[in-house]
């Protein structure tokens, strides 16, 4: 407790007791001034303008608060015997939610830590950017929904799709443009038209219930199945 002009402020420590989640503010209890409860008193943010953050108490936490005349301000909470850091070193800071969550940076080793127990849902407005010096290890239990509104580039010097499962491609124009395409099946359906060009070189195609025709070496497909047209 200190006077400040006639202006008397105290600093005491109290018990979360009430909540106001619209005001971003708490009433607090004070043990030590027979179970004094106080007005609703604003938890102190960062930002409060232009940039508006966002950090509320629990009902029982203990909290700091500085008061003055009729009102004050809860500074922040303090841990105790019963709450304790989560946390254990002077490199770490990072926030563990009660739900499990935990979001931590590691100066030491340089690690950031994300461990979200439900689910993560961004809005960008305007587009990503990144650049990974390394490599990334995305592992997926279920599947992976995209929705490209105008294209999709990957620049990549080897592409490799592993699994026994199936891959569709349903679109109106698929293209490969390489020097060097493999398809190694064991099973391969073809459902319409397939259209063979070949500029330079050879083309030479063995399929199994196929006659082959002995100027282009382009099988010929029977009743029922896709046309195979090559151009020299």
């Amino acid at each position: 407790m200190f006077h400040i002009k006639d202006f008397r402020v105290e600093i005491r420590i109290g018990k979360v007791v009430l909540v106001n989640a619209d005001k971003c503010s708490a009433r607090v209890q004070f043990l030590d001034i027979d179970n004094f409860i106080s007005v609703d008193l604003p938890i102190l943010q960062r930002n409060t303008q232009n940039n508006k953050d966002y950090n509320m108490v629990d009902i029982d936490e203990q909290v700091v608060c500085v008061l003055f005349e009729n009102t004050g301000v809860i500074l922040g909470s303090i841990y105790n015997r019963q709450d304790t850091p989560h946390f254990n070193s002077q490199d770490v800071r990072g926030v563990q939610f009660d739900d499990g969550t935990e979001i931590s940076y590691d100066r030491d080793i340089n690690l950031l830590n994300v461990d979200i127990n439900g689910q993560v849902t961004a809005t960008i407005r305007d587009y990503i950017k990144a650049t990974i010096d390394k490599y990334i290890d995305l592992t997926v239990q279920d599947r992976i929904n995209a929705v490209i509104g105008d294209r999709l580039n990957i620049r990549v010097p080897t592409i490799n799709i592993e699994g026994n499962t199936d891959i569709t491609i349903d679109n109106s124009t698929f293209t490969l443009n390489n020097t060097s395409t493999k398809i190694n099946s064991s099973n391969t359906h073809i459902t319409g038209d397939v259209n063979l060009g070949v500029t330079t070189g050879s083309l030479q195609i063995a399929l199994a219930g196929f006659t082959q025709d002995g100027v282009f070496g382009v099988p010929i497909s029977p009743i029922g199945a896709s046309k195979v047209k090559a151009s020299p």
